[in-house]
């Protein structure tokens, strides 16, 4: 290896290592230097990017898959990591969810998911936004767009508040900061709720306490399938349409 290659990966070894224990010692800087440091190193822009190759490739298959439904959950990785058919054998429902992705992901992607013809989309997306830096106003502005393009299709949305961090991250500063972005993004948005077509689902209510998500349980999982029926219960008027 060259000298200046070794130069460079000696700097970076000693940036991250800088990092770490600066995490160690003050707890409330790590997330904020560790994503900074992403950032500038170009990991979190792979993660957080609808250019990035998990992102293509799954919405390359999307894209190949043939068929219709009447149901589509959509977002980033609390969406993706749930069997809904398997929860919902009845219903045809299909998985829209890309872990990592974004609103403005999910904007690149909406026409796969209108082309599904679904009488209902259930869509949480928002939290990589704010971990990126994205502003809130974007955020909420690209949400809007979302419910308003299914919206003019005549398709029904089911908006779920963005979640929050969970609270074992609740002592860092950093996280208090993107709780707080996520409850003013939420907050933005709550006038969709009385639009006609959009029934809101406010997860927070039922899984977080003072501002931040209960930490992660068996438990949680358990209350996220009983309110994932309860949304269908909330809107069971749509499948008669």
């Amino acid at each position: 290896m060259q000298p200046k290659l070794l130069l460079i990966a000696a700097l970076l070894t000693a940036i991250l290592l800088a990092a770490f224990v600066s995490g160690l010692l003050v707890g409330d800087w790590k997330p904020g230097i560790v994503g900074r440091l992403k950032v500038w190193l170009g990991v979190q822009a792979r993660m957080f990017n609808n250019q990035n190759p998990y992102y293509r490739s799954k919405l390359a298959f999307f894209r190949q898959t043939a068929g219709v439904a009447d149901a589509v959950m959509l977002g980033d990785s609390h969406i993706e990591g749930f069997d809904w058919r398997e929860l919902f054998p009845d219903v045809k429902i299909l998985n829209r969810g890309i872990s990592g992705d974004t609103s403005e992901g999910v904007l690149n992607r909406l026409d796969e998911v209108i082309g599904r013809h679904p009488k209902i989309v259930f869509l949480m997306i928002g939290g990589n936004d704010l971990q990126m830096g994205v502003p809130v106003p974007q955020v909420a502005a690209n949400i809007r767009s979302i419910v308003q393009t299914l919206g003019r299709q005549g398709i029904h949305v089911a908006l779920q508040t963005t979640l929050y961090k969970t609270s074992g991250y609740w002592r860092s500063g950093y996280w208090r900061q993107i709780n707080n972005k996520i409850e003013e993004l939420n907050r933005s948005l709550s006038d969709l709720c009385t639009t006609p077509g959009v029934s809101c689902v406010d997860l927070n209510q039922a899984l977080a306490g003072g501002g931040a998500l209960i930490s992660v349980t068996s438990w949680y999982h358990l209350a996220f399938f009983v309110i994932s029926i309860a949304m269908f219960g909330l809107t069971a008027g749509v499948w008669s349409r």
